[in-house]
């Protein structure tokens, strides 16, 4: 069970809405497609199980490499102003 806890204004209280629906891992996932990847839920609801989940790791996967060459480019660039020398 959630609590969801919308922010006050001035016309509202603090509400606290309670949401009675354990989410399974597909719930999770499909989630996190339409959040993360703007995909509409018709679209998420059309995947089929395995191509959902490809679609997930090949996402993660790109996020890491690209991490890492992020990565890579602030060393060779600390690298090239200190001279060679890292501290």
């Amino acid at each position: 069970m959630s609590d969801i806890v919308l922010p006050e204004s001035e016309e509202t209280q603090e509400e606290t809405v309670v949401v009675n629906y354990d989410a399974t891992e597909a719930d999770e996932e499909k989630f996190f497609l339409m959040y993360a990847m703007n995909m509409q839920p018709s679209e998420v609801d059309a995947l089929d199980e395995n191509r959902r989940k490809w679609i997930i790791g090949r996402f993660m996967l790109q996020k890491q490499q690209e991490r890492a060459q992020m990565e890579s480019m602030a060393l060779a660039q600390k690298l090239q102003q200190t001279g060679g020398i890292i501290q």
